[in-house]
């Protein structure tokens, strides 16, 4: 028994291919734009390149799910039709994954290229990122400690402002968002 490509299988295949592919480009090109501090370009891409992406891709796989499969058993058709919905899901959770991933490596080296401001008795912070008008994100040193949970006044020593929520990056530092 052979599987022949049809439409369903064709969209299945091209699902993950564009959605590793746009991270693969953004990567490669997007790294010169940051070094060059091109923001905005990046920000661009980021916020309404890929999900414009993502979009397309979904309607492809609606589409998909109404449009008769060519395969001759019953439960071929019906697994056809489902199957770019499907991979879509699986590709956009694993593509969530790595992003996050990503992200955490890029704070860790955010820290330890400027370790030298992260010297002295914990808590100590570096804003990471900042928001306009306000906000951002920031990398706190505080080993075994939450930094949600410290007092206002060391939150405001700390960003300048009332710090929300905290992500662990690893025993000793931590991503928070501050507003």
């Amino acid at each position: 028994m052979s599987i022949s490509l049809n439409f369903h299988r064709k969209w299945a295949l091209a699902i993950p291919a564009v959605i590793f592919g746009c991270y693969a480009l953004g990567a490669l090109f997007g790294q010169d734009q940051v070094e060059d501090g091109d923001w905005v370009a990046i920000t661009l891409v980021a916020l309404v390149g890929m999900p414009f992406v993502i979009f397309v891709l979904a309607v492809g796989a609606l589409v998909a799910i109404f449009t008769r499969s060519s395969s001759s058993a019953p439960a071929m058709r019906l697994a056809d039709r489902f199957l770019p919905a499907i991979v879509l899901a699986i590709s956009i959770v694993i593509m969530s994954g790595i992003i996050q991933h990503d992200a955490r490596k890029s704070k860790l080296a955010f820290a330890a290229a400027h370790r030298s401001d992260f010297s002295g008795p914990p808590p100590t912070a570096v804003v990471y990122s900042e928001g306009i008008p306000d906000g951002g994100e920031a990398i706190v040193r505080l080993p075994d400690r939450n930094p949600e949970r410290l007092p206002q006044s060391v939150m405001l020593d700390l960003t300048g402002e009332r710090i929300k929520r905290c992500t662990r990056l690893d025993d000793e530092f931590w991503a928070c968002h501050f507003d």
